[in-house]
């Protein structure tokens, strides 16, 4: 399922985001934590679901990246990675951006030894077939660096955007298969890969006036293809906004939970 390129457009619903990621307690940046799980020796580095390559744009850029040589992004978005490529050009980094499938990847046998999924393996119709691909593609001892959600991460938000669906009848890119697929569940889907790390990451989102969450979820309107017309997000954002301050008359204040992982599996 490929998600909007409107999300990664609509200037104003990042800004939201980041807006609601900046007030979370301990600040996460999970993109970070998977980059530091690369080791130098361990190139050339392939992003699978690379998007619009922030994360090999960010990696290009760091001290990090070191002697990483060529960095490699793949997504089966032509519109994402042509943000990607304009960026990347824009900053001056030598990236190769390519479209193509997870569960075909156009690379010979042993030719990455850093393979990265950051939350991408949910939205892949057959996982198995995409990691069965990224082992192929990874040289002996290579590593495999998944970001992953938990059954832990947004309760309240992925409740709130199904009950949204319901109401309007339209699909939002919350993946349910998230709930199959995640820090909890992936062993059984890694072997013959070794996993030798999983670390989780908490957060969490508290306020007496929900002003960022209320933003941030209303900044996910993008999610929904085809968009709710203003007039249905404007009566699905006003039901989330009376449940928010139900919840700080009772409570005194509203708490949001993340929770993600990185997981580094070995060939």
């Amino acid at each position: 399922m490929d998600l909007p390129l409107r999300m990664y457009q609509n200037d104003s619903a990042l800004k939201k985001r980041k807006a609601f990621n900046l007030s979370l307690t301990p600040k996460v940046d999970i993109h970070l934590e998977a980059m530091k799980r690369i080791i130098d020796k361990q190139n050339p580095v392939l992003d699978v679901g690379c998007g619009n390559a922030d994360l090999l744009i960010r990696l290009a850029m760091s001290t990090i990246s070191g002697k990483h040589g060529v960095l490699v992004g793949i997504d089966s978005s032509p519109g994402l990675i042509q943000i990607g490529a304009q960026e990347a050009k824009r900053k001056g980094m030598a990236l190769q951006l390519l479209q193509g499938n997870a569960e075909e990847l156009p690379f010979r046998d042993g030719q990455f030894g850093t393979i990265i999924m950051s939350h991408t393996l949910h939205v892949i119709d057959h996982p198995r077939r995409a990691l069965a691909e990224a082992y192929r593609c990874l040289r002996p001892h290579g590593r495999l660096i998944l970001t992953l959600h938990t059954l832990k991460d947004r309760p309240r938000t992925i409740a709130f955007l199904q009950d949204i669906e319901m109401r309007i009848a339209k699909r939002s890119n919350v993946d349910r298969r998230h709930q199959k697929i995640n820090a909890d569940t992936i062993q059984k889907f890694l072997p013959p890969f070794i996993i030798k790390e999983v670390q989780r990451f908490e957060s969490k989102y508290h306020s007496s006036s929900g002003m960022e969450y209320l933003d941030y979820v209303n900044s996910l309107r993008d999610y929904f293809t085809p968009p709710p017309t203003p007039e249905e997000w404007n009566a699905m954002m006003s039901m989330v906004s009376d449940r928010v301050k139900k919840d700080i008359r009772q409570y005194g204040f509203i708490e949001e939970q993340r929770c993600n992982a990185v997981v580094v599996a070995e060939k």
